[in-house]
């Protein structure tokens, strides 16, 4: 039972990972193919706090 438990929970992570990557992958194709400039270390590092503070309310 406990197996059973594990491999549904293993499986939906997987898929919600699965669906991440995918939509990050297409975030990134939208913003090279628009000709966007891509996010340097600073950029990354600004809106990972500012993602971050917001997803935990700080």
């Amino acid at each position: 039972m406990i197996t059973a438990v594990f491999v549904i929970s293993t499986a939906i992570c997987a898929v919600g990972w699965l669906t991440r990557s995918i939509s990050c992958a297409a975030l990134i194709y939208y913003i090279e193919k628009n000709g966007y400039r891509l996010p340097d270390n600073q950029d990354l590092e600004e809106c990972t706090r500012f993602a971050a503070k917001k997803l935990f309310k700080l």
